[in-house]
């Protein structure tokens, strides 16, 4: 495995700050793009970061312009995950490129960018964001039924691209991976609507 240069990690941080808010078109639609990962995601055939799609403003950090939001994934929680309502530090992430949204229609355009595992984005309408989600320790899951989960991108193999279109109201939502295990790696994202 090679080590990324200082010059990769500049070129690599100078992309996510270049990254748009999402985009907002003249009929008042929005496009939310949405990266899920894990530690496979950075890993290529050329060491630590892809070569294909390289780091450029071209392409982006993944291979795609505007799939990793403004933290990326050097947040400042870490490399990749952050805190989850379970109170866990991740090995696995849910980055998307905004954080914030007007009320009305939403297109997610989701991409699993594992080169091994499947995920899946929920999103899920919540009155408080900091307060945790129900989890079933047995399943390691959430359960469904307990939660409003307004829509999914289900089983996206790898390296493989989704769409779900919603009209959110004003208020807080939770992106989630609910794959088993997923969550409490740190699948999880806020998204706040006004």
């Amino acid at each position: 495995m090679r080590i990324i240069s200082l010059r990769q990690f500049t070129v690599a941080l100078l992309a996510l700050a270049l990254l748009a808010t999402p985009a907002l078109a003249g009929d008042g639609k929005q496009t939310v793009r949405v990266a899920l990962l894990d530690m496979s995601s950075f890993m290529g055939s050329h060491g630590m970061m892809r070569q294909q799609g390289g780091m450029g403003r071209q392409q982006g950090m993944m291979g795609q312009q505007g799939t990793m939001g403004p933290q990326g994934m050097m947040g400042p929680q870490g490399m990749m995950g952050q805190q989850g309502t379970v109170g866990q530090q991740g090995m696995m992430s849910i980055r998307a490129d905004a954080e914030s949204l007007k009320a009305g229609e939403v297109t997610f355009v989701v991409t699993n960018y594992s080169r091994t595992l499947p995920h899946e984005m929920l999103v899920v309408a919540v009155k408080d964001p900091d307060a945790a989600l129900p989890y079933n320790a047995d399943t390691a899951r959430i359960p469904e039924d307990d939660i409003q989960a307004l829509g999914e991108v289900p089983g996206l193999g790898p390296n493989q691209t989704g769409e779900l279109t919603l009209k959110l109201a004003k208020g807080s939502y939770l992106l989630i991976c609910n794959i088993a295990g997923h969550f409490a790696a740190g699948m999880v994202t806020r998204l706040n609507v006004n």
